[in-house]
């Protein structure tokens, strides 16, 4: 082997290298992005913080429902309740 055939075999593993690199930094970035995502997911977020989402429901439905003839308060209450519920079962049916 010449000198230029050795350089260019050696370029060409370190450009090997390299990519391989690239592909796992690439794959554990998209792993990390993937649960970034899942966290921010509504039902997750209730889910992992179900006392403030429960404190946050009263407090909603306690101001709009000082509100004369609306049908608000009630509303959101019924429906962050559902959503933490909902996630408590989730939980007690994943064996958690």
């Amino acid at each position: 082997m010449t000198q230029v055939e050795e350089s260019a075999s050696r370029i060409e593993d370190e450009i090997q290298d390299v990519q391989s690199d690239l592909r796992d930094t690439l794959s554990q970035v998209s792993a990390k992005a993937e649960v970034a995502v899942a966290s921010l997911r509504p039902d997750e977020i209730v889910k992992n913080h179900s006392a403030g989402a429960m404190g946050l429901a009263c407090a909603l439905g306690f101001l709009t429902g000082s509100i004369k003839r609306s049908a608000l308060g009630p509303v959101l209450t019924v429906a962050l309740g559902f959503a933490v519920s909902n996630a408590l079962q989730k939980d007690n049916t994943n064996g958690k």
